[in-house]
């Protein structure tokens, strides 16, 4: 008797469980309208991004990016297309150890800086959307020990139309 009280009694509870799991109320329908005309945020940084060739002498380089309205995921840094470094906040130090560059050697410096999309999407909303913006430089590893350059000749000559013209020879070490 007390068994058949209890699958009765268990019965009874999954067949209500059943009934109110299926039962919806609809609300509405929840839609948020998706800015299809997404600018690009102003960005500024310890690196110069209207400058094409970024010159590091030391082995410890500062960088920050700042956007004026959009939070900053990830920076990432790649040298000659390889990743050498990235961040999850917008500022850190690159730290390059000169014995893999060559004194004044010239490489590709991209970074690629990820941001939230400002779609107002829902993905948006919990950082699973982004976009990201790509600057690339010429980057040149001056050696911390470095002298300056001895000019050893130096001609300036005219062309016919009016144009300057510099000969500069140089003597280094």
């Amino acid at each position: 008797m007390k068994k058949q009280i209890f699958y009765t009694l268990i019965s009874s509870i999954i067949f209500l469980l059943y009934f109110t799991s299926c039962e919806y109320k609809d609300n509405g329908t929840y839609f948020v309208e998706v800015d299809q005309n997404i600018q690009t945020p102003n960005f500024s940084s310890s690196l110069d991004f209207d400058a094409d060739t970024v010159y590091f002498h030391t082995s410890s380089n500062y960088w920050s990016i700042n956007s004026d309205s959009s939070d900053i995921y990830l920076v990432q840094f790649y040298i000659d297309g390889s990743l050498y470094t990235e961040s999850e906040t917008p500022s850190g130090y690159l730290n390059f150890d000169y014995t893999f560059f060559q004194d004044f050697s010239y490489h590709i410096l991209t970074c690629v800086t990820f941001y939230e999309s400002g779609t107002g999407s829902l993905a948006d909303a919990v950082g699973a959307e982004a976009r990201f913006v790509q600057k690339d430089w010429v980057a040149v590893f001056i050696p911390e020990d470095a002298s300056p350059a001895k000019i050893t000749k130096f001609y300036k000559f005219n062309c016919i139309f009016r144009c300057f013209n510099i000969i500069i020879y140089w003597h280094y070490k």
